[in-house]
């Protein structure tokens, strides 16, 4: 039997890193002025939900570890 809990959970977690990656390239790398937008809090900003995004996931996944994808008795491929 196989669940969807384990892929969501990892799309979670490789979102909020995406997301983290993002933001401090708007934060630290990017020198472009934009009006009405500072970039550096966008950035700021996504780091953050980021991370909120991150720490849910691996709470998640420590939460409910039974869930993740299993091989059902007697189904192993060879």
């Amino acid at each position: 039997m196989t669940t969807t809990i384990g892929g969501s959970i990892a799309l979670t977690i490789g979102g909020s890193i995406a997301l983290i990656v993002l933001g401090a390239i708007l934060a630290f790398a990017v020198e472009l002025d934009v009006a009405g937008v500072d970039l550096n809090t966008v950035g700021l900003i996504l780091m953050l939900g980021g991370a909120a995004g991150l720490i849910l996931g691996l709470v998640s996944y420590r939460r409910w570890p039974c869930l993740l994808p299993t091989v059902p008795f007697g189904k192993a491929s060879r």
